[in-house]
């Protein structure tokens, strides 16, 4: 009895095809052989066929492969002129057939590679992507203890910043009390201040030593459009010195109303321009005096002055002395008459 090696079924003698070579038994059938086809070639020689095995023994490539004709078909290439003459509708080509298995073979390698590799990468990815949402809830985290923390600091401060601004108003005050400054001094490349210090306290009658002077010097303007010349700055070792030189220029202006200081007694050429000597005030101190002297024009009042870095005013003679303390002081002296 005789089986096919296709189906391993056993075969009747008369539907058999023997290999010439290899004696290996098929069933037509299995072959994609029709019965006429079968009849008219090998009725009476069955053992003059040979497998596709031996017929292709130098080739490895995957045409050798031999498949009952169930769906796809088995493709045939340089057998026997019983392959080339199968029916066109049991068969395929080779080309047909080998694309659509290179085709099937792509898609399982690719498979056999990613199916190993998108694993790993897809849980770096969800662990990239939760590091990431941990990292932005942090950062919203901080920014909001950030923005509290500054909210509560500052309004935790704020009723210490008039304390401290005071304080700094002071400490500047302290500094600049040993200054004395001179003002409508005419600038000259090569001029003595030394010297011209000198010559306005022999005029005023003050006293002068250079080893009384620490630095004599003149300052920046504030506004660099104006066309008065830079102020003299003189540092005197305490504020009593300076206070002596400040007292006996008001005693000269006081006893010279006609003829106060100007820059004529001391020798400097050019126009007749007087001279201005006062304490080295703080910016603020000079806005309030300048604002206290033009409110005191309007409303009448008769004396202002500064001492100590302070304005001082008062309407009468006999009045009693007002301390404009800041610029809203300045605007309570309209309400003068009412209260005194």
């Amino acid at each position: 009895m005789r089986r096919c090696q296709a189906c391993d079924k056993i075969i009747a003698f008369c539907e058999l095809l023997s290999c010439s070579v290899c004696r290996i038994t098929y069933d037509y059938k299995c072959l994609n052989i029709t019965t006429e086809y079968f009849q008219s070639h090998y009725g009476n020689g069955r053992y003059t066929w040979e497998c596709l095995s031996c017929a292709t023994a130098l080739q490895t490539n995957i045409d050798n492969m031999l498949m009952r004709s169930k769906g796809l078909q088995a493709n045939v290439c340089n057998i026997p002129d019983v392959v080339y003459n199968l029916p066109a509708t049991n068969s395929i080509s080779y080309e047909q057939f080998r694309s659509l298995f290179y085709s099937k073979f792509t898609k399982i390698r690719s498979g056999m590679y990613t199916t190993g590799l998108e694993s790993p990468l897809e849980k770096n990815i969800i662990k990239c992507n939760h590091l990431l949402d941990l990292t932005s809830a942090s950062l919203s985290f901080l920014r909001n203890e950030l923005n509290n923390r500054s909210s509560s600091e500052e309004s935790g401060r704020a009723p210490e910043l008039p304390v401290i601004y005071c304080h700094s108003t002071t400490l500047e005050k302290i500094v600049r009390s040993p200054n004395l400054e001179i003002e409508l001094i005419p600038e000259n490349e090569n001029e003595n201040l030394l010297g011209i210090l000198q010559s306005i306290c022999k005029v005023i009658k003050a006293p002068f030593g250079e080893h009384f002077i620490f630095n004599i010097r003149r300052i920046s303007k504030r506004n660099r459009q104006s066309q008065r010349p830079r102020n003299i700055l003189v540092t005197f070792p305490t504020q009593r010195h300076r206070d002596k030189v400040i007292s006996a220029f008001k005693r000269y202006n006081k006893n010279n109303k006609l003829d106060p200081l100007n820059t004529c007694h001391i020798g400097l050429p050019g126009d007749k321009c007087n001279i201005i000597i006062s304490e080295h005030l703080t910016p603020e101190c000079k806005a309030i005096h300048i604002a206290t002297r033009k409110i005191a024009k309007v409303l009448g009042f008769k004396h202002v002055w500064v001492r100590n870095d302070s304005v001082y005013v008062r309407k009468y003679d006999q009045s009693p002395i007002i301390f404009i303390k800041n610029i809203a002081d300045v605007q309570k002296l309209k309400y003068y008459d009412l209260f005194f």
